[in-house]
Parts: structure tokens; C-alpha cells; sequence
């Protein structure tokens, strides 16, 4: 039995290597055109700085020149030249630099007091209405004229003027000798420059004739551009040649350097590859052509059979049969197609047994599920949504409104429907929360927490949004049975930090009254140092008491008022102690405040007690700062006598610095003392 034999479609497949060497000839056509752009700016770059190079070259000229006359005017100030020698001086300068023409002295009124002339042909000239002797007279600096063409040598020149106390220097500077390097340096480069004035008149020019007949071309756009201050490169046409201009102004003198070059020179060698790449492009396009007509008989008909057959199965014909074809390929592509519409057929069905879920689900919610499309078209409401606003799907909920439903903030306060979250996600295009209370025509009160989320398209354009809307009615009245009940805690611990203050006020007034009936001073001085921490524990105790957060106070006011109660409860001569608190923003429990303050009790007072005797002054430092790690540090130091440097706060019998070890490794710290000559510091760092 003879079997057909599959065609495959192998060759087929060098169409689509044909299309994608026709995407890689297109890319580098584009590369191509990109190259031209790099070439051109490489060229406006190379350009800018040879006309940058051009310019502080110049500029170093002129600074030079400027530099020589005011050499000149200091020696006339100075009078080291007698009155007959100037002219021969200037005459002397002029013959050893050949770029000044002549050299001439003027008085303030453009009187001409002396010169480098070889004869008196300038003596009856009226100076004082040129421009440069104005110029420089009014704003009393350094001056460079307009070019203009010497009487003397036919030259294009100009004036340099230097102003001093009593008179003005003044240079004619020939110029042409200063651009007649231009023309070596730019031979066989493809390049040519000019330079104008600031007025647009050109300077140099490689055609002399241009620069001798001083041209205006200021209302060329470059030279435009230019003699606003801007750097820059831009097309420029000559005899309908395009060239490339990169355009450089100077300061001093006010000139604009302009290097050209021709623009099918610069973009040469991208044009020989974009030709190449054109005659390889047209051969690749008509072996396209040839292989795509071959590829539309043999392999896109039949697919155009399939596209049918999918057509139908798309409208829900699932039991088409898929025909078969003479290509192994496509014949494989069908039965795997067939499959799919199997395993879409299954997932349909899938799909249609979780919709139905779902919707079951939202029925039975008891939260309000409305979804909205991006003009405010209601599209999905489940029965909770619809009895709590009185709207259905459809309805449009900007335009719509329930007027027996009424709604309030947490104040009790009425509010406007267009106010809720809802209306609010369709104003800022924003996800929108908030709490309100419903009031139903049957005057029953509900709490609402609703939350709406905003839909965006592929674009990040918004495109409708889902609210959601849950009766927190039961839990609103449970959080104001729980905030009652913390409120009343809230008292009865205020109170009982007032009583706990109270008593340990009473404690301290006890032990005071004590001291007062013992003569021993030994006794008494113990007993008033009680007195002191008991005093400092109460005075916690006050803060939290005053205090909106009964579980922290704020340490920076703490210390200020604990310090002034240390200094005003002592018995020691204080008149010439003073004392400064520095603290950071922080607030402590108080199981770690009340050790800082016995801490901080126990060192201020040993400071007042010891660190000052015999009427010495000082001032005692308590410093409390938040560190970078996260720890705290706290230190008190004092500028008196010095603790001995024998003392060891381990091995010492006195209980208040026993006192502060023991509340320091209770917090977590350790005392450091360092000792100086002139007072000591205990840090604590926790």
C-alpha cells in the first residue's frame, strides 16, 4: 500500500531568516544614520575646542599687550622717565613689538600728551569723542575698541585702551598680524575659519577680500547666536553647499571665532556604508519577495483553513473536527490545537463552576461588594450593596443618590454623600478609607468601615474601582466600652502616682523635721541626703502625674527641675557654683527614670559638697544624649578641686557613690570617671 508522504516545510524557515536579515539591514541602516550624528558631533566637539584653542591663545595675546601698557603707565606714574624720554620710550617699545603699531598717551580730557609717532600727524586729532577713550574714562577699566582699518599701514587694527590716575594709555594694535598664523595651521585640514568683531564685521577671512572690505554678516544665525554669548554648532549654506559651523565667542577682545567644514566631508565615510548597505538591502528584499510568495502558497492557505475552523470553535462549537494537512508541521499543530480546544473546553467549564461560586459568595456576605466602572456605571452589587445604598447595577453613583439614607461622621456630624470614600476615589483617582455611620429610614444607626480600591488600565489610567463596605457597628461599641474602661484606669493611675507622690513628700517633710531636732552634723547630713533621693523619687512621680503618657516622662524637663531642686534643697554655700543641664529630646520608663535621677542626685550632690570648698567657684555640667547606636549617655562633671586619683568607686565606703555603681549596673551601664586637673566627669553609658 502506497502511504503519502509528509512535505516538510524546512525550507520555509529561511523566509523568516530572510526577514530577520531585512530587521538586521534595517537596524544597521539606522546605525548608519546614528554614526552620521556621532560623526557630526565629533566634529562640532573637535571644532569647539580648536576655536577654544584659538581663543585663549588670543586672550593670552591681548592679556599680554594689556599687561605691557600697564607696565607703561606705571612708569609714567611714577615719573621715572623724564618728559622728554616718553615718546622715545614708546617709540622703542613699538620697534621691539611689531603687533603695536603705535602707542599714545592721553590726558583725561583726550588730550594727546605723548606718542610713537614719526610725525605730528595725530597732534590736532581729536580724541576725546572716540569711543574707546569714553569708554575706558567712564568705567575706568581695560578697553579694546572696534576693529578698524589703520591710515597708517592699511591694516585691520584696533585700540587698546588703559586707564590711569591721571592719563589713558592707548595701543593701535595690528590684528592681522595676530591671524596670519590662520592660514598655515588650517592648510589641507578640509577646515576654515573667520573671525568677527562685535558688531558682526569680519576680522579674518580666508578670502582677504571679505576681511579687507570688513563684511557685516551679524545676521547670520551662527554669528547671531554668537554675539549673544552662545557656544554652539549649526548648518550653514554657502552657494547652496551645506557646511557645518561651530561658532566660539571670546571676552576680551569681544570677537567670535568660526571654524567651518564642509558637511559631505564629515558624514563621508557613513554615507559609503549606507550605500553598501542599500545595493545589499534591494538584493535581500527581492529574495524576500520571491521567498514570501512561495511561503503565502504552500504554508498560509491552510493555515487560513484552520483560521475558519477556529472561528467556528470559538462561538462555542467545540466538537468541530480539526482537518488534517499534507505538512507534517501543521499536520502536528492540529492535533496539538485539538487538544486545546479540549483543555479550553474543560477550563470554561471550570470557569463557569467558580463564577457561580463567587457569586454565591458575595451574596452571602455580609459586607457591601460594588464595583464601578470609570464613568460611575454601577456593574456588579451584591444584595448587601444594594440594601445598604438603595442603587442596583446600572445605576450611575455619581448621578444617583438614596435621600431616605443618611450619613455622619464620627462627630455625629451630617455629611454629604459626595464626601465618602466612594465619591473621594473618584475625584483624586486614589485607594480611599474611612469610617462613617449610616442612618436608615427605620432610624437604625450603623457603623461603616469602608475601603475602595482603584482599577487601572494597561496605561496606569484609571479605569473603575471596587468598594467594599463592612458593619462594624458591634465593634464600634466594644472599642468604646474598652476605651471607658482605659480611661478609667488612666485615673486611677494618675491618682495613684499624685498619692505615691504625696507620700513620699510626707517621707521627706518626716525626715526633715528629724534632722532639724538632732545636733549631730554627721546624722544630719544623712538624713538630708535621704531626704534628697526621696525627694528625687517623688518628683517622678509629679511628672508622670502631669504627664498625658503615665508610662514615660520627658527627661529633658525632668533633670532641669531635678537640678534646680538638688541646688535649692542644699545646705552648702552654692552662690558661687552654677550649673547647666543639656539633654536631648527623650523619654524614659520609669524603671529606668528613677535610677538616673538617684544617680544623677547622688554625683550633684557630692559635686556641691566636695568640688567646691572654701568659697571656690565652678560650675557643675549634667549632660543626657541620645547616641547614634541607639544607647544613651549620661554624665555629670564639675571644673572643682578633682577627685583623688587613688579613689576607686568599687573599693569606696561612701554609700551615695556605692549608690550610684549599684543604680548604674541596674541599668545597664557602667561609671567611668575621668579624673583632671581641674574638676571631674562620671559617664554612664546604657
Amino acid at each position: 500500500m502506497k502511504t503519502n508522504r509528509k512535505k516538510s516545510i524546512f525550507k520555509l524557515s529561511i523566509a523568516f531568516t530572510v526577514i530577520i536579515f531585512a530587521i538586521l539591514f534595517l537596524f544597521l541602516f539606522i546605525s548608519i544614520n546614528h554614526f552620521s550624528e556621532q560623526l557630526i558631533k565629533t566634529n562640532d566637539l573637535n571644532s569647539l575646542t580648536l576655536a577654544s584653542n584659538m581663543s585663549n591663545e588670543y586672550e593670552r595675546f591681548f592679556k599680554q599687550s594689556v599687561n605691557q601698557l600697564e607696565i607703561i603707565n606705571q612708569n609714567i606714574s611714577k615719573q621715572t622717565l623724564p618728559g622728554t624720554k616718553i615718546n622715545e620710550y614708546l617709540r622703542n617699545i613699538v620697534s621691539k613689538n611689531n603687533s603695536f603699531e603705535e602707542i599714545f598717551i592721553l590726558d583725561n580730557n583726550g588730550t594727546l600728551i605723548n606718542h610713537s609717532y614719526d610725525n605730528n600727524f595725530y597732534d590736532y586729532f581729536d580724541f576725546s569723542s572716540q569711543k574707546y577713550f569714553i569708554k575706558s574714562k567712564e568705567t575706568g577699566k581695560v578697553y579694546c575698541s572696534d576693529s578698524f582699518l589703520s591710515f597708517k599701514s592699511n591694516k585691520i587694527c584696533l585700540t587698546i585702551t588703559v586707564p590711569g590716575e591721571k592719563h589713558i594709555v592707548c595701543a593701535t594694535v595690528n590684528i592681522e598680524l595676530l591671524t596670519s598664523s590662520i592660514d598655515k595651521e588650517f592648510t589641507n585640514t578640509g577646515f576654515w575659519a573667520t573671525i568677527t568683531d562685535k558688531n558682526g564685521n569680519i576680522i579674518y577671512h580666508p578670502n582677504k577680500e571679505y576681511s579687507e572690505q570688513r563684511r557685516n554678516i551679524k545676521n547670520e544665525r551662527h554669528i547671531y547666536e554668537a554675539l549673544s554669548g552662545k557656544i554652539g554648532s549649526y548648518d550653514y549654506f554657502v552657494n547652496e553647499k551645506k557646511f557645518r559651523v561651530s561658532v566660539y565667542p571670546m571676552s576680551c577682545p569681544e570677537w567670535t571665532i568660526s571654524i567651518y567644514n564642509e558637511y559631505n566631508k564629515i558624514i563621508a565615510p557613513a554615507e559609503s556604508i549606507k550605500s553598501l548597505l542599500v545595493f545589499a538591502f534591494s538584493i535581500a528584499a527581492l529574495f524576500l519577495f520571491l521567498t514570501v510568495y512561495y511561503f503565502k502558497v504552500k504554508f498560509l492557505l491552510p493555515l487560513n483553513k484552520i483560521a475558519v475552523q477556529m472561528s467556528s470553535i470559538s462561538d462555542g462549537n467545540y466538537g468541530i473536527k480539526i482537518l488534517q494537512s499534507e505538512y507534517s508541521e501543521i499536520s502536528n499543530f492540529y492535533e496539538t490545537f485539538s487538544q486545546m480546544v479540549l483543555s479550553v473546553e474543560s477550563r470554561e467549564n471550570a470557569i463557569m463552576k467558580s463564577e457561580n461560586l463567587l457569586d454565591r459568595i458575595f451574596k452571602t456576605m455580609r459586607d457591601a461588594i460594588t464595583v464601578c466602572d470609570k464613568n460611575g456605571n454601577i456593574t456588579f452589587m451584591n444584595p448587601t450593596a444594594i440594601k445598604y445604598s438603595g442603587l442596583s447595577t446600572g445605576d450611575n453613583i455619581l448621578k444617583s443618590k438614596n435621600p431616605s439614607t443618611m450619613y455622619y461622621d464620627y462627630k455625629d456630624e451630617p455629611v454629604e454623600m459626595n464626601l465618602l470614600p466612594l465619591f473621594d476615589a473618584f475625584k483624586t483617582k486614589t485607594n480611599q478609607t474611612g469610617i462613617y455611620k449610616m442612618q436608615f429610614p427605620d432610624s437604625i444607626f450603623k457603623w461603616v468601615s469602608e475601603y475602595v480600591y482603584v482599577f487601572e488600565d494597561d496605561d496606569h489610567n484609571f479605569d473603575g474601582m471596587l468598594s467594599c463596605a463592612t458593619d462594624i457597628t458591634e465593634l464600634k461599641v466594644s472599642s468604646q466600652k474598652i476605651s471607658d474602661t482605659l480611661r478609667e484606669k488612666d485615673i486611677l493611675l494618675k491618682e495613684i502616682h499624685h498619692r505615691v507622690k504625696n507620700n513620699l513628700q510626707i517621707i521627706s517633710s518626716l525626715l526633715s523635721l528629724q534632722a532639724n531636732t538632732i545636733k549631730n552634723t554627721e546624722i544630719t547630713s544623712i538624713l538630708s541626703e535621704s531626704r534628697n533621693r526621696v525627694k528625687t523619687m517623688a518628683l517622678i512621680h509629679e511628672k508622670l502625674y502631669q504627664s498625658t503618657d503615665l508610662t514615660r516622662i520627658e527627661i529633658r524637663s525632668y533633670l532641669k527641675n531635678l537640678v534646680q531642686q538638688i541646688f535649692a534643697g542644699s545646705s552648702a554655700d552654692i552662690k558661687q557654683i552654677s550649673y547647666e543641664v543639656r539633654s536631648d529630646n527623650v523619654f524614659m520608663s520609669i524603671d529606668d527614670a528613677v535610677p538616673c535621677g538617684l544617680i544623677i542626685n547622688e554625683l550633684v550632690s557630692n559635686s556641691i559638697k566636695h568640688a567646691f570648698n572654701d568659697g571656690r567657684k565652678g560650675r557643675i555640667i549634667v549632660e543626657f544624649l541620645l547616641l547614634p547606636n541607639g544607647k544613651k549617655s549620661l554624665a555629670v562633671a564639675d571644673d572643682g578641686e578633682g577627685i583623688p586619683h587613688n579613689f576607686d568607686i568599687n573599693k569606696t565606703e561612701s554609700l551615695g557613690m556605692k549608690l550610684v555603681s549599684s543604680l548604674a549596673k541596674q541599668i545597664g551601664g557602667e561609671p567611668n570617671i575621668i579624673r583632671q586637673d581641674n574638676g571631674t566627669a562620671v559617664i554612664i553609658i546604657f
